[in-house]
């Protein structure tokens, strides 16, 4: 309302939503292109996931526990559930959903068709399981 006094259009190119929480949400981007728009919070976050991701496998290695599980409880532990360091958590979920997307993709090279074949009894009986317990 103030720039619209002025004589100014407001800037619809940043349409910013604020909910009850106050947390700020940008609807879409700035027409001005010409320069990098960076998220130091998503930095930050993804910095201390993937600190608390080495930490956690360097101490499962030193337990001799398979790194996944100190990966996990890596993430875990800096997670929402419990220390609550991650502050742009939408952000840093769409990223891992990729990271697991990447995973499926590599998995699915390392296959071969020899492979599934030779182990087609144990994919039907866990398929078929599958498909009883849901």
């Amino acid at each position: 309302p103030d720039q619209e006094e002025h004589g100014h259009e407001p800037d619809m190119g940043r349409a910013v939503l604020l909910d009850q929480d106050g947390d700020s949400f940008i609807l879409s981007r700035s027409k001005d292109l010409s320069h990098l728009q960076e998220d130091l919070r998503l930095v930050h976050d993804l910095f201390v996931l993937t600190f608390a991701a080495m930490a956690g496998g360097l101490l499962a290695t030193w337990a001799r526990a398979p790194c996944i599980i100190g990966y996990i409880v890596g993430g875990a532990v800096v997670g929402p559930g419990t220390m609550n360091g991650i502050q742009e958590l939408v952000q840093v979920e769409s990223v891992g959903q990729l990271g697991v997307c990447m995973l499926l993709f590599c998995l699915g090279l390392e296959l071969s068709w020899a492979k599934i074949l030779a182990n087609t009894r144990a994919a039907l009986a866990g398929l078929l399981s599958m498909v009883l317990v849901c």
